[in-house]
C-alpha cells in the first residue's frame, strides 16, 4: 500500500466554520461496522489553507458534519474486535473525513480516521499523550501502517480475544522503548513505569465477551 507517511502529532482541535450553517440533528449510528466506517466520510468538502496554514471553509460548510464524524469513530473504536478487519480493508480510503487543526491544518482522510480508530482500540489514545515518542516507534498499529503491513498483523491475530490483541501491542511497546532508550529527561519509570503497569493489569483480567 502506497501512503504519504507524514502524520500531525499532538492534540487536535476542530476547526472553524460558516456562521451560518445549519446544525445536523443527531441520527441513530448503525452495528454494522462496514456501514459505520463508510459514515466516516463527510458531506463537505475539504476547506483549502490560507497563506497562515488556517483553514479556508466554503460557505454552507456544516460544523456539525465534523461532530458527527468523531461520533462514528468512537462507535467504531466501541466495536473492538468487531471493527478491526473493517478499519483495516479503509486504511487506505481517501474520501475527505474532518479537518483538525493545532499549528497546521490537517484535512483527514477516511483511512487517516479507521487508522486512529484502530490504534485506540489496540494501542489506546497514543495521538494524545504526552510522549516524546513517535507513534511511528512505538505503536505496533501506526508502524504496521506505515510500512503497509497491517493485513498481515491481523492476520496473525484475527481469532485472539481483544485482551490479548492490547497485551501484544503493549508487550511490543515496552520492548521498542527499551531498544529506542530513555529520550530527554524521561527516566525507566516515566517511560516504562505507566505501561508495564497496564499490562499488569491486563494480565491480571479476564478477557470479556465481544
Amino acid at each position: 500500500m502506497k501512503r504519504s507517511v507524514a502524520i500531525v502529532l499532538g492534540l487536535f482541535l476542530i476547526g472553524g466554520c460558516d456562521a451560518g450553517s445549519a446544525p445536523t440533528k443527531p441520527t441513530a449510528l448503525p452495528a454494522d461496522p462496514d456501514r459505520l466506517v463508510d459514515q466516516l466520510a463527510s458531506t463537505n468538502k475539504p476547506p483549502g489553507v490560507d497563506d497562515f496554514d488556517l483553514p479556508v471553509y466554503a460557505p454552507g460548510f456544516d460544523a456539525a458534519d465534523t461532530e458527527r464524524v468523531e461520533r462514528v469513530r468512537q462507535a467504531l473504536c466501541e466495536r473492538g474486535v468487531d471493527a478491526i478487519p473493517s478499519l483495516i480493508d479503509h486504511a487506505d480510503d481517501d474520501r475527505y473525513s474532518q479537518t483538525v487543526t493545532d499549528s497546521t491544518t490537517v484535512n483527514r482522510t477516511v483511512g487517516r480516521n479507521c487508522v486512529i480508530a484502530l490504534s485506540r482500540i489496540v494501542d489506546g489514545d497514543l495521538l494524545r499523550e504526552k510522549s516524546p515518542y513517535s507513534v511511528f516507534s512505538t505503536s505496533v498499529i501506526w508502524h504496521a501502517y506505515r510500512d503497509g503491513n497491517l493485513e498481515e498483523w491481523w492476520s496473525k491475530r484475527s481469532t485472539w480475544s481483544l485482551r490479548q490483541i492490547q497485551i501484544d501491542a503493549l508487550e511490543w511497546r515496552i520492548e521498542k522503548v527499551r531498544e529506542i532508550g530513555f529520550v530527554g529527561d524521561w527516566s525507566e519509570s516515566q517511560a516504562v513505569g505507566p505501561l508495564q503497569r497496564r499490562l499488569d493489569q491486563l494480565k491480571s483480567a479476564q478477557d470479556t465477551p465481544q
